[in-house]
């Protein structure tokens, strides 16, 4: 029996007033972008992902 799912990583960039995201199969599929939310967003953003 083989394993066909795919697999994906996730990157998520938190540590300046843009907040980057990236995700891939690491063989053929890349997506990434990234949106300034300011530096209060992404300080409040920062603070719930080390919550979580």
């Amino acid at each position: 029996m083989t394993n066909t799912e795919k697999k994906y990583g996730l990157g998520i960039h938190t540590s300046s007033p843009e907040l980057g995201l990236a995700i891939t199969d690491f063989a053929e599929d890349i997506r990434w972008q990234t949106w300034n939310l300011g530096r209060d967003l992404s300080t409040h953003l920062h603070q719930k992902l080390q919550e979580f």
